[in-house]
């Protein structure tokens, strides 16, 4: 997955030094409104994170899936580290923390032979957009997982991943800043409302495939609705003692615990698990900010069926 050299980079998984070693990309330098900004490498005209390795990101097209596969396809800070582990201990009815880092599992992250050698049924994650998804996956029709959450918490997490002190991207500027890059789409694959629209799009393409979509703050609402949800769509077996201490391990105090020795962290710092709450973008936006977001939400979501009516409101 990464060559584990002497570290430079500040970079832990599972407790294991790394460091990143990513030839031949593309690089382009994205500049915000005060002149700071952060690299990014183009790949089949896409922008990613300079994270991903370009030998990766080319396995993804003609990756083999299997049927009974979960393609589970969530933009980055939409809480699929939370909902991987939900589907992951629905399907192997234990509610036990995964030893792993989610990465682990990651298309754009490790190769193909560390995904062929996992058992079946397997949760194959991905940030990519599903127009870049595995030509395999219009035939197997395999289940796919989509997630959302207000684009504004996405803003937010996304800008605190990418901020100084993370090698990753190592943003300097503010959150202001920030902000209109996303909006423009000069994020992880071109943004969060491209990601969405091209979900939308492939999926009309393709009604044949079914989908289940996760709803961040569904989820926070009701933990054991949301795992009751889950594993009708995977095929589970009702099981109500299983589902309820499910949603009980998947606090996300606990989860953060749980979690600690196998995540990803910069510098000692777990960036992956931040918050876990709603709504903290209010503590992050000002009045224009909102204005503005509101403006290119309506424009860039009107009439799609990721459009949610609690992603404009104000308050």
């Amino acid at each position: 997955m990464f060559s584990s050299a002497a570290m430079s980079q500040g970079i832990t998984v599972c407790g294991n030094e790394i460091e990143l070693n990513n030839p031949g990309q593309d690089l382009v330098h994205v500049k915000d409104r005060s002149g700071k900004g952060y690299s990014l490498q183009r790949y089949d005209g896409v922008y990613y994170n300079t994270f991903y390795n370009v030998a990766h990101l080319q396995q993804i097209k003609g990756f083999k899936l299997r049927a009974d596969d979960v393609y589970f396809a969530g933009y980055l800070r939409t809480g699929t580290h939370w909902t991987y582990e939900m589907m992951s201990m629905l399907l192997k009815g234990k509610a036990e923390t995964a030893p792993i880092w989610k990465g682990a599992n990651q298309l754009e992250i490790v190769g193909a032979a560390v995904l062929d050698a996992l058992p079946s049924p397997r949760i194959i994650n991905t940030h990519v957009n599903l127009f870049h998804s595995p030509d395999d996956l219009i035939e197997t029709k395999c289940r796919i997982v989509y997630c959302l959450r207000d684009p504004r918490d996405v803003a937010v997490s996304l800008y605190n991943l990418s901020r100084s002190g993370s090698v990753v991207t190592n943003y300097a500027g503010d959150f202001k800043d920030y902000f209109y890059l996303f909006l423009e789409g000069k994020a992880d694959v071109n943004g969060y409302f491209d990601h969405m629209k091209k979900a939308e799009n492939f999926l009309q393409q393709h009604p044949d495939i079914p989908v289940l979509t996760v709803v961040y703050e569904e989820m926070l609402e009701n933990k054991l609705m949301a795992v009751e949800r889950l594993a009708g769509f995977l095929g589970v077996q009702k099981n109500v003692g299983l589902f309820e201490a499910v949603a009980e391990k998947c606090q996300f105090s606990k989860m953060v615990v749980d979690k600690s020795a196998y995540t990803i962290k910069f510098s000692g710092e777990n960036s992956i698990f931040r918050k876990g709450v709603s709504g903290d973008w209010k503590n992050w936006f000002t009045d224009e900010m909102l204005e503005d977001y509101i403006r290119v939400y309506n424009e860039e979501m009107a009439g799609s069926r990721f459009y949610r009516k609690e992603y404009v409101r104000q308050k």
